[in-house]
């Protein structure tokens, strides 16, 4: 989310040799289903499209017109989309820079998720029989949430880099709602990733030793970047924010799936280890990816709690 992601200055942290802390092992294992996969070569399935232009650029959005609705934000790559689902085919990204595309619950970048509720573009895209739900009413106190639970079924291209998954925002106020206000708040502002893949990126390995914190029956590496540390710290953001990465054992490109991943488990870790406070209000749920090499889809997605 935003121009510099966090898992661009992650990368850029361990290639310097920087620090990037770890943690240990907590809790024993509970139900779940595991992150799974199956490899697939070359670019993704084909995608069916409607008549739809495509979604590009740094701060390109469409809506879903599903219920819940959602935003589509390309973050720098271009999208084919199609309306009525809650899915994205990416179909390039600019050579030598990270891409974030995502589809978004609240905020993403200067973008309200809300702008695609019925009531604030009432009728458009009527001519296709497209029709507007209504978004998740974000920003919400933690503790004021459901059971927030989410199903996910991304597919990576052969040599893809970068990560899938979810990029989660949380600030001390629902006021500060803008990228350059969220990644501004020092250690009051929290970034939480979950990463179902990360093919290229650090763990390379998918060794069930180097994930071994258990969070709803599945293994993950957590590994933080905090403000205090100087994460995200530039001449726009001088306060920077915390980041805190939940990565899964699965390095390999292809089918990327998982059922009914309980999200209140990871803000709980977090607020156990000083990260996030339980007071903070979530302010957005992006499911998507991250990447710098290759194409990437959601081919399936459901998200159900939030409120």
């Amino acid at each position: 989310m935003g121009a510099l992601t966090a898992t661009a200055l992650l990368v850029s942290a361990l290639a310097a040799g920087a620090p990037v802390s770890g943690a240990p092992v907590s809790g024993a294992p509970v139900s779940g289903a595991p992150v799974s996969g199956v490899p697939v070569s070359g670019v993704p399935v084909s995608f069916a499209l409607a008549r739809h232009a495509p979604v590009t650029g740094p701060a390109g959005w469409t809506c879903s017109y599903t219920s819940p609705e959602y935003m589509i934000h390309s973050g720098g790559a271009t999208l084919a989309v199609r309306p009525g689902t809650a899915t994205f085919a990416v179909t390039s990204i600019p050579s030598g820079r990270w891409s974030d595309p995502y589809i978004t619950a609240g905020y993403d970048v200067e973008l309200n998720s809300d702008l695609c509720n019925t009531r604030a573009l009432p009728g458009s895209g009527a001519a296709h029989g497209w029709r507007h739900g209504l978004s998740y009413a974000l920003p919400v106190r933690l503790g004021r949430t459901g059971a927030i639970s989410a199903s996910v079924h991304d597919v990576t291209s052969r040599r893809f880099r970068g990560d899938t998954g979810f990029d989660i925002w949380f600030e001390p106020s629902p006021r500060i709602r803008t990228y350059n206000a969220m990644a501004n708040q020092g250690a009051a502002a929290t970034e939480i990733m979950i990463w179902l893949s990360h093919p290229g990126l650090w763990p390379r390995s998918g060794d069930l030793r180097y994930y071994p914190v258990v969070i709803d029956g599945r293994r993950w590496r957590v590994m933080t970047g905090l403000a205090s540390r100087g994460h995200g710290k530039i001449p726009r953001h001088p306060h920077g924010w915390n980041v805190v990465y939940f990565a899964s054992p699965r390095v390999t490109e292809g089918n990327v799936t998982v059922s009914n991943l309980f999200l209140n488990g990871f803000f709980s870790y977090a607020i156990a280890h000083g990260w996030l406070r339980r007071g903070d209000y979530l302010m957005a749920i992006d499911q998507g990816g991250e990447l710098t090499r290759g194409t990437m889809r959601v081919a399936g997605y459901t998200l159900t709690g939030v409120r």
